[in-house]
Protein backbone atom coordinates (compact mmCIF):
# COMPACT_ATOMS: atom_id res chain seq x y z
CA UNK A 1 0.00 0.00 0.00
CA UNK A 2 2.93 2.13 0.98
CA UNK A 3 5.03 1.40 -2.64
CA UNK A 4 1.20 2.18 -4.17
CA UNK A 5 0.96 5.61 -2.32
CA UNK A 6 5.15 6.51 -3.40
CA UNK A 7 4.88 5.35 -7.42
CA UNK A 8 1.36 7.66 -7.27
CA UNK A 9 2.86 10.46 -5.90
CA UNK A 10 6.16 10.07 -7.95
CA UNK A 11 3.84 10.31 -11.14
CA UNK A 12 1.60 13.44 -9.78
CA UNK A 13 5.28 15.43 -9.32
CA UNK A 14 6.69 13.77 -12.64
CA UNK A 15 3.36 14.96 -14.52
CA UNK A 16 3.80 18.41 -13.27
CA UNK A 17 7.28 18.99 -13.73
CA UNK A 18 6.52 18.27 -17.14
CA UNK A 19 8.27 14.55 -16.93
CA UNK A 20 5.16 12.68 -18.37
CA UNK A 21 3.95 14.37 -20.88
CA UNK A 22 0.24 14.33 -22.78
CA UNK A 23 0.28 14.86 -26.83
CA UNK A 24 -3.31 14.98 -26.59
CA UNK A 25 -2.57 19.49 -27.26
CA UNK A 26 -2.93 18.31 -30.41
CA UNK A 27 -6.56 18.99 -30.50
CA UNK A 28 -6.02 21.83 -28.49
CA UNK A 29 -8.68 24.05 -30.42
CA UNK A 30 -11.20 25.99 -28.58
CA UNK A 31 -14.41 23.79 -28.41
CA UNK A 32 -16.44 26.81 -29.83
CA UNK A 33 -14.61 26.62 -33.05
CA UNK A 34 -15.02 23.14 -33.55
CA UNK A 35 -18.77 23.47 -33.61
CA UNK A 36 -18.12 25.27 -36.95
CA UNK A 37 -16.35 21.52 -38.00
CA UNK A 38 -13.53 19.66 -37.07
CA UNK A 39 -10.51 22.36 -38.18
CA UNK A 40 -7.58 20.19 -40.49
CA UNK A 41 -3.76 20.24 -39.23
CA UNK A 42 -1.96 22.53 -42.40
CA UNK A 43 1.42 22.29 -40.63
CA UNK A 44 2.78 20.73 -37.55
CA UNK A 45 5.82 20.59 -35.77
CA UNK A 46 6.24 18.26 -32.91
CA UNK A 47 8.87 18.47 -30.16
CA UNK A 48 7.43 16.66 -27.61
CA UNK A 49 8.24 13.96 -25.17
CA UNK A 50 5.87 11.14 -23.20
CA UNK A 51 8.67 10.86 -20.59
CA UNK A 52 11.71 13.09 -19.94
CA UNK A 53 12.69 16.73 -18.10
CA UNK A 54 9.73 19.87 -18.86
CA UNK A 55 11.14 23.37 -20.48
CA UNK A 56 12.03 20.52 -23.35
CA UNK A 57 8.42 19.78 -24.87
CA UNK A 58 7.51 22.22 -27.67
CA UNK A 59 4.80 22.03 -30.79
CA UNK A 60 3.44 24.56 -33.27
CA UNK A 61 0.55 23.47 -35.26
CA UNK A 62 -0.79 25.59 -38.09
CA UNK A 63 -5.13 24.87 -38.36
CA UNK A 64 -7.27 26.47 -41.12
CA UNK A 65 -9.86 28.62 -39.97
CA UNK A 66 -13.10 27.80 -41.44
CA UNK A 67 -15.54 29.76 -43.18
CA UNK A 68 -18.41 30.04 -40.99
CA UNK A 69 -16.06 30.61 -38.46
CA UNK A 70 -14.37 33.12 -39.41
CA UNK A 71 -17.97 34.55 -40.00
CA UNK A 72 -18.58 34.22 -36.75
CA UNK A 73 -15.04 36.19 -35.34
CA UNK A 74 -15.98 38.49 -37.97
CA UNK A 75 -19.06 39.54 -36.70
CA UNK A 76 -18.75 39.30 -33.00
CA UNK A 77 -14.44 40.00 -32.43
CA UNK A 78 -13.32 40.19 -29.41
CA UNK A 79 -16.59 40.01 -27.42
CA UNK A 80 -17.33 37.02 -28.67
CA UNK A 81 -13.74 35.21 -28.36
CA UNK A 82 -14.07 36.87 -24.79
CA UNK A 83 -17.57 35.28 -24.16
CA UNK A 84 -17.07 32.01 -25.58
CA UNK A 85 -18.62 28.82 -23.24
CA UNK A 86 -14.95 27.21 -23.48
CA UNK A 87 -13.62 30.70 -22.25
CA UNK A 88 -16.01 31.20 -19.10
CA UNK A 89 -15.17 27.93 -18.22
CA UNK A 90 -11.23 28.31 -17.84
CA UNK A 91 -11.92 31.06 -16.13
CA UNK A 92 -14.30 29.60 -13.41
CA UNK A 93 -11.50 26.72 -13.35
CA UNK A 94 -9.14 29.60 -12.71
CA UNK A 95 -10.82 31.34 -9.82
CA UNK A 96 -11.96 27.82 -8.20
CA UNK A 97 -8.52 26.81 -8.05
CA UNK A 98 -6.86 29.47 -6.60
CA UNK A 99 -9.42 29.61 -3.86
CA UNK A 100 -8.34 25.76 -3.36
CA UNK A 101 -4.68 26.26 -3.25
CA UNK A 102 -5.17 29.45 -0.90
CA UNK A 103 -7.19 27.43 1.48
CA UNK A 104 -5.77 27.08 5.42
CA UNK A 105 -4.06 24.09 6.21
CA UNK A 106 -3.73 22.61 2.83
CA UNK A 107 -1.43 19.52 2.54
CA UNK A 108 1.88 19.31 -0.68
CA UNK A 109 -0.22 16.51 -1.39
CA UNK A 110 -3.36 18.33 -1.58
CA UNK A 111 -1.60 21.16 -3.74
CA UNK A 112 -0.02 18.94 -5.97
CA UNK A 113 -3.57 16.78 -6.87
CA UNK A 114 -5.52 19.87 -7.33
CA UNK A 115 -2.48 21.21 -9.62
CA UNK A 116 -2.77 18.17 -11.72
CA UNK A 117 -6.55 18.26 -12.13
CA UNK A 118 -6.82 21.53 -12.93
CA UNK A 119 -4.09 20.92 -16.06
CA UNK A 120 -6.22 18.61 -17.01
CA UNK A 121 -9.56 20.46 -16.19
CA UNK A 122 -8.14 23.20 -18.60
CA UNK A 123 -6.43 21.05 -21.35
CA UNK A 124 -7.66 22.79 -24.79
CA UNK A 125 -9.30 26.33 -23.29
CA UNK A 126 -7.95 29.61 -23.50
CA UNK A 127 -8.81 32.69 -21.82
CA UNK A 128 -7.54 36.42 -21.08
CA UNK A 129 -8.51 36.83 -24.89
CA UNK A 130 -6.59 40.08 -26.65
CA UNK A 131 -6.70 41.77 -29.73
CA UNK A 132 -2.77 41.71 -31.61
CA UNK A 133 -0.03 42.84 -31.15
CA UNK A 134 0.57 40.54 -28.95
CA UNK A 135 1.22 42.25 -25.59
CA UNK A 136 1.01 40.07 -22.90
CA UNK A 137 4.45 39.90 -20.60
CA UNK A 138 3.58 36.49 -20.18
CA UNK A 139 4.56 35.65 -24.06
CA UNK A 140 8.34 35.46 -23.21
CA UNK A 141 10.10 32.32 -22.10
CA UNK A 142 12.22 33.30 -19.23
CA UNK A 143 14.27 30.29 -18.54
CA UNK A 144 18.27 30.72 -17.39
CA UNK A 145 19.36 28.49 -19.98
CA UNK A 146 17.78 30.98 -22.42
CA UNK A 147 19.59 34.12 -23.51
CA UNK A 148 17.90 37.70 -24.40
CA UNK A 149 20.01 37.85 -27.78
CA UNK A 150 19.11 40.96 -30.19
CA UNK A 151 16.65 38.55 -32.37
CA UNK A 152 14.79 37.28 -29.01
CA UNK A 153 14.56 40.74 -27.87
CA UNK A 154 11.01 41.40 -29.52
CA UNK A 155 7.95 39.67 -29.34
CA UNK A 156 8.38 36.76 -31.93
CA UNK A 157 8.59 33.24 -31.98
CA UNK A 158 12.30 33.43 -30.64
CA UNK A 159 11.17 35.02 -27.72
CA UNK A 160 8.06 32.41 -26.98
CA UNK A 161 10.48 29.13 -27.39
CA UNK A 162 13.73 30.37 -26.33
CA UNK A 163 17.35 30.23 -27.67
CA UNK A 164 19.16 28.30 -26.04
CA UNK A 165 22.98 29.34 -25.38
CA UNK A 166 23.80 26.41 -22.74
CA UNK A 167 22.92 22.61 -22.95
CA UNK A 168 21.18 22.20 -19.40
CA UNK A 169 23.54 20.37 -17.09
CA UNK A 170 19.87 17.80 -16.60
CA UNK A 171 19.99 16.52 -19.84
CA UNK A 172 23.71 14.62 -19.26
CA UNK A 173 21.47 12.01 -16.94
CA UNK A 174 19.01 11.36 -19.67
CA UNK A 175 20.46 9.02 -22.61
CA UNK A 176 18.17 10.84 -25.48
CA UNK A 177 19.55 14.22 -24.73
CA UNK A 178 22.92 14.27 -23.37
CA UNK A 179 24.35 14.44 -26.84
CA UNK A 180 22.04 17.06 -28.00
CA UNK A 181 24.05 20.48 -29.67
CA UNK A 182 22.31 23.71 -29.25
CA UNK A 183 21.03 23.43 -32.93
CA UNK A 184 19.25 20.18 -32.32
CA UNK A 185 18.06 21.88 -28.77
CA UNK A 186 15.86 25.13 -30.45
CA UNK A 187 12.85 24.39 -31.15
CA UNK A 188 12.52 27.42 -33.88
CA UNK A 189 15.13 26.39 -36.50
CA UNK A 190 12.66 23.18 -37.06
CA UNK A 191 9.89 25.71 -37.71
CA UNK A 192 9.75 26.95 -41.85
CA UNK A 193 10.76 30.10 -42.53
CA UNK A 194 7.65 31.11 -43.90
CA UNK A 195 5.29 30.45 -40.98
CA UNK A 196 8.17 32.30 -38.37
CA UNK A 197 7.60 35.46 -40.86
CA UNK A 198 4.13 35.02 -40.92
CA UNK A 199 3.13 34.30 -37.18
CA UNK A 200 5.89 37.21 -36.57
CA UNK A 201 4.20 39.82 -38.79
CA UNK A 202 0.87 38.51 -36.82
CA UNK A 203 1.40 39.20 -33.75
CA UNK A 204 3.10 42.42 -34.47
CA UNK A 205 0.28 43.66 -36.26
CA UNK A 206 -3.90 44.16 -35.31
CA UNK A 207 -6.45 42.11 -37.50
CA UNK A 208 -5.63 39.29 -35.57
CA UNK A 209 -6.91 37.64 -31.72
CA UNK A 210 -4.43 35.67 -29.37
CA UNK A 211 -5.99 33.72 -26.01
CA UNK A 212 -3.72 32.58 -22.94
CA UNK A 213 -3.36 28.85 -22.29
CA UNK A 214 -1.36 27.08 -19.04
CA UNK A 215 1.20 26.00 -21.79
CA UNK A 216 1.07 28.08 -24.78
CA UNK A 217 -1.02 30.25 -27.12
CA UNK A 218 -3.22 30.75 -29.55
CA UNK A 219 -3.96 32.89 -32.10
CA UNK A 220 -6.56 33.33 -34.66
CA UNK A 221 -5.63 35.12 -37.95
CA UNK A 222 -8.55 35.94 -39.94
CA UNK A 223 -6.76 37.89 -42.69
CA UNK A 224 -4.90 34.43 -43.52
CA UNK A 225 -7.79 31.98 -42.73
CA UNK A 226 -5.67 30.30 -40.32
CA UNK A 227 -5.48 29.71 -36.59
CA UNK A 228 -2.06 28.59 -34.78
CA UNK A 229 -1.27 26.81 -31.58
CA UNK A 230 2.03 27.92 -29.76
CA UNK A 231 2.64 25.12 -27.20
CA UNK A 232 5.75 24.97 -24.36
CA UNK A 233 5.65 22.80 -21.42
Amino acid sequence: MILKKFILTLFILMALSGCIFNSGWKSHVPVDLKSFGQPNIIYLVDDTYFVGPGGINNAFVVYNLSDNALKKIQEGGLHYLQSMGSTIKYNNLWISYTNSKNRPNITPREENSDRLQYYNDTRGLFKDWQATPVTDNRWRKNDENHSHSTSCKDTSICSFYGDFVSVPPIFKYDKRLQNQTLADLNFISKIKPEYIQMVNKIIASSGSYYGYGELGFFIIAPSEHKMFLLFRA
